[in-house]
């Protein structure tokens, strides 16, 4: 129980960061801001992605999907030489995937929260 406590903890830090997007992020910190949530997600859910409970493994897989097409998103507005001068162009490139992340975290920390609830009710 202290594990999914932990965690769950640690996915809500994740959203928060997910959920104050700047519309005017630079590329650089776009980039490290994506690094950071995808190294704490991988690790975060790197012991679940074996589990038996379909809906978790699901959430899991959505959220990875998310984070490849984030990735994808920043590397189409990469920079070459010159800053883009289209206003919030890396913000417009990232932010619906962003959400996307946000709401699969959201939804990974219920299944988890649901987990702990279960023990404590003696379901599990």
């Amino acid at each position: 129980m202290v594990k999914v406590q932990t965690v769950t903890i640690e996915l809500s830090e994740i959203i928060q960061r997910l959920d104050v997007l700047e519309a005017n992020i630079s590329f650089i910190d776009a980039r490290d801001l994506h690094n950071e949530i995808s190294r704490r997600l991988r690790r975060l859910t790197a012991s679940l992605k074996n589990d038996d409970d379909t809906a978790l493994k699901d959430t899991i897989n959505q959220l990875l999907t998310s984070l490849e097409e984030a990735r994808r998103s920043l590397d189409g507005v990469r920079p070459e030489q010159q800053p883009s001068r289209t206003p919030n162009v890396v913000y417009n490139a990232i932010e619906r995937q962003f959400s996307s992340m946000s709401g699969c975290v959201a939804d990974l920390m219920g299944l988890l929260e649901q987990r702990t609830i279960d023990v404590r009710d003696g379901q599990k």
